[in-house]
C-alpha cells in the first residue's frame, strides 16, 4: 500500500508542472491546403467540425468511426498524435485494459470518462475514475493492460506529454 502510495506521489508531482501550463489556444484556425491534406491522407473519412491552434501544434477537431476525435499536426504538417473520446464507453477497452482496471485498486468507483491515445511512438488509454466524496483520480494504462501511472492531478495531454516510467514490483517480488 505504501509503495503504491509513494508511486501515486510521485506521479503527481511529476504531472504538476504541467497543470500549470497556460491555454493558449486559438479555436479559429484557418489551415492551409498541405494541412487539409495530411489530415485527408491520414484520416480520409474524417468528418472534421473545426480547426484551432494549441500551443505550437494545429488540431483537426471532429469525428472518425462516429468518436469525437482531435487530431494533431506539428509546425511542419506531420501527424503526431490522435485523442480519441470514448466517454464512458468501456466496451472500447481492450479486454486487458478492461480486466485492469475490474482487478485495480479502483474497482468499486465508476468509470466517468476514458480518453485514447494514439502516437507516434506509443499508444494509451486515461480513464477518469469517480467515487462521491473523493477527488476524481486519472489511470493510464497501455494497451496491454499496463498501468503506468495514477494522479488525482487533470493534466492536458498533448504530444509532447511524458507518460511516467512504468510501475515495478519491489525488489525480491
Amino acid at each position: 500500500m505504501i509503495r503504491k502510495f509513494v508511486t501515486a506521489a510521485l506521479v503527481v508531482l511529476a504531472m504538476t508542472p504541467l497543470a500549470a501550463c497556460s491555454d493558449n489556444d486559438d479555436d479559429n484556425l484557418s489551415p492551409d491546403a498541405e494541412l487539409k491534406q495530411a489530415l485527408s491522407t491520414k484520416y480520409p473519412a474524417m468528418k472534421v467540425t473545426g480547426w484551432e491552434k494549441v500551443k505550437s501544434w494545429s488540431v483537426a477537431e471532429g469525428r472518425i468511426d462516429g468518436i469525437d476525435a482531435d487530431v494533431w499536426f506539428d509546425v511542419s504538417n506531420q501527424w503526431v498524435m490522435t485523442e480519441y473520446d470514448y466517454g464512458r464507453d468501456i466496451a472500447r477497452l481492450p479486454q486487458p485494459v478492461a480486466n485492469a482496471i475490474a482487478g485495480g485498486d479502483f474497482r468499486d468507483w465508476t468509470v466517468d470518462d476514458i480518453d485514447y491515445y494514439e502516437r507516434r511512438s506509443e499508444s494509451f488509454y486515461r480513464v477518469e475514475m469517480e467515487t462521491p466524496g473523493q477527488p476524481d483520480v486519472y489511470l493510464l494504462y497501455m494497451p496491454d493492460g499496463a498501468l503506468r501511472g495514477t494522479t488525482a492531478v487533470d493534466t492536458d495531454v498533448y504530444p509532447d506529454f511524458v507518460l511516467p516510467q512504468p510501475i515495478l514490483p519491489p525488489a525480491g517480488n
